[in-house]
Protein backbone atom coordinates (compact mmCIF):
# COMPACT_ATOMS: atom_id res chain seq x y z
CA UNK A 1 0.00 0.00 0.00
CA UNK A 2 1.53 3.72 -0.81
CA UNK A 3 2.04 6.02 1.77
CA UNK A 4 1.44 9.57 1.76
CA UNK A 5 4.02 12.04 0.66
CA UNK A 6 5.18 13.26 4.68
CA UNK A 7 6.92 16.19 2.90
CA UNK A 8 3.64 17.31 1.10
CA UNK A 9 1.88 16.72 4.13
CA UNK A 10 4.02 18.88 6.33
CA UNK A 11 3.90 21.63 3.70
CA UNK A 12 0.16 21.45 3.69
CA UNK A 13 0.15 21.45 7.68
CA UNK A 14 2.50 24.67 7.81
CA UNK A 15 0.21 26.58 5.74
CA UNK A 16 -3.03 25.47 7.28
CA UNK A 17 -1.40 26.92 10.39
CA UNK A 18 0.14 30.04 9.06
CA UNK A 19 -4.13 30.90 7.62
CA UNK A 20 -5.33 29.54 10.77
CA UNK A 21 -3.07 32.37 12.62
CA UNK A 22 -3.75 34.82 10.52
CA UNK A 23 -7.72 33.89 10.66
CA UNK A 24 -7.69 34.16 14.62
CA UNK A 25 -5.54 37.37 14.45
CA UNK A 26 -8.58 38.41 12.29
CA UNK A 27 -11.15 37.36 14.16
CA UNK A 28 -10.23 38.70 17.23
CA UNK A 29 -9.96 42.53 16.01
CA UNK A 30 -13.70 41.92 15.67
CA UNK A 31 -13.25 41.00 19.41
CA UNK A 32 -13.58 44.55 20.85
CA UNK A 33 -16.55 46.36 22.81
CA UNK A 34 -16.49 49.77 20.89
CA UNK A 35 -19.84 50.61 18.52
CA UNK A 36 -19.77 51.20 14.93
CA UNK A 37 -21.62 52.71 12.91
CA UNK A 38 -22.96 51.06 9.05
CA UNK A 39 -22.45 53.48 6.30
CA UNK A 40 -19.43 54.55 4.42
CA UNK A 41 -17.35 57.84 5.98
CA UNK A 42 -16.93 60.51 2.83
CA UNK A 43 -15.76 64.18 3.09
CA UNK A 44 -17.99 66.38 1.94
CA UNK A 45 -17.47 69.72 0.08
CA UNK A 46 -20.45 72.33 0.03
CA UNK A 47 -20.97 75.81 -2.19
CA UNK A 48 -23.32 78.64 -0.12
CA UNK A 49 -26.07 80.63 -1.46
CA UNK A 50 -24.08 83.78 -1.06
CA UNK A 51 -23.73 85.52 -4.59
CA UNK A 52 -19.93 86.66 -4.21
CA UNK A 53 -18.26 83.95 -1.87
CA UNK A 54 -15.16 82.24 -3.64
CA UNK A 55 -17.14 78.88 -3.38
CA UNK A 56 -18.72 79.34 -5.84
CA UNK A 57 -16.04 78.84 -8.20
CA UNK A 58 -15.81 75.18 -7.32
CA UNK A 59 -13.01 72.81 -6.82
CA UNK A 60 -11.13 73.08 -3.58
CA UNK A 61 -12.26 76.62 -2.94
CA UNK A 62 -15.95 75.34 -1.81
CA UNK A 63 -16.43 75.23 2.05
CA UNK A 64 -15.08 72.05 3.91
CA UNK A 65 -14.39 69.31 4.48
CA UNK A 66 -17.49 68.12 6.44
CA UNK A 67 -18.14 64.58 7.92
CA UNK A 68 -20.99 62.63 6.66
CA UNK A 69 -21.76 59.28 6.56
CA UNK A 70 -23.61 57.63 3.50
CA UNK A 71 -25.85 54.51 4.45
CA UNK A 72 -28.78 53.02 3.04
CA UNK A 73 -32.52 53.21 5.46
CA UNK A 74 -35.41 51.35 4.11
CA UNK A 75 -33.78 50.44 0.53
CA UNK A 76 -32.80 54.23 -0.11
CA UNK A 77 -29.42 55.85 0.16
CA UNK A 78 -28.83 58.41 2.72
CA UNK A 79 -26.40 61.22 3.48
CA UNK A 80 -25.85 61.85 7.23
CA UNK A 81 -24.10 65.12 7.75
CA UNK A 82 -22.35 65.20 11.08
CA UNK A 83 -21.93 68.35 13.26
CA UNK A 84 -18.37 69.28 14.30
CA UNK A 85 -18.73 67.30 17.56
CA UNK A 86 -20.05 64.23 16.46
CA UNK A 87 -16.86 63.26 14.70
CA UNK A 88 -16.97 60.13 16.71
CA UNK A 89 -19.67 58.91 14.31
CA UNK A 90 -17.58 59.23 11.37
CA UNK A 91 -14.66 57.44 13.25
CA UNK A 92 -17.49 54.55 14.01
CA UNK A 93 -17.89 53.84 10.58
CA UNK A 94 -14.82 54.30 9.36
CA UNK A 95 -14.01 51.27 12.11
CA UNK A 96 -17.27 49.71 10.66
CA UNK A 97 -15.73 49.74 6.63
CA UNK A 98 -11.98 48.65 8.23
CA UNK A 99 -14.24 45.49 10.20
CA UNK A 100 -15.73 44.72 6.64
CA UNK A 101 -12.57 44.34 4.72
CA UNK A 102 -11.42 41.69 7.58
CA UNK A 103 -14.65 40.07 7.26
CA UNK A 104 -13.91 39.81 3.40
CA UNK A 105 -10.56 39.21 4.28
CA UNK A 106 -11.51 35.80 6.52
CA UNK A 107 -14.20 34.79 3.96
CA UNK A 108 -11.06 34.32 1.28
CA UNK A 109 -9.11 32.71 4.26
CA UNK A 110 -11.60 30.13 5.06
CA UNK A 111 -12.14 29.13 0.96
CA UNK A 112 -8.31 29.01 1.08
CA UNK A 113 -8.28 26.56 4.44
CA UNK A 114 -11.01 24.28 2.26
CA UNK A 115 -8.87 24.19 -0.40
CA UNK A 116 -5.86 22.96 1.49
CA UNK A 117 -8.31 20.65 3.52
CA UNK A 118 -9.23 18.95 0.22
CA UNK A 119 -5.57 18.75 -0.94
CA UNK A 120 -4.38 17.11 2.82
CA UNK A 121 -7.34 14.66 2.04
CA UNK A 122 -6.97 13.97 -0.97
CA UNK A 123 -3.17 13.36 -1.01
CA UNK A 124 -4.20 10.80 2.14
CA UNK A 125 -6.60 8.69 0.20
CA UNK A 126 -6.27 5.53 -1.12
CA UNK A 127 -8.77 4.47 -4.35
CA UNK A 128 -8.67 0.48 -4.07
CA UNK A 129 -6.81 -2.11 -1.46
CA UNK A 130 -3.78 -2.29 -3.89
Amino acid sequence: MKKPDKDRLSRYRQKVHRKTEELMRLCLKAAHDDLLLRGTPVLTYKTCGKQNCKCREGGDKRHGPYFAVQMRREGKQRNLTLKASEEHFFNMAQHYQYQMSNRRKIVAIEAELLDEYDKVIKARTIWDKA
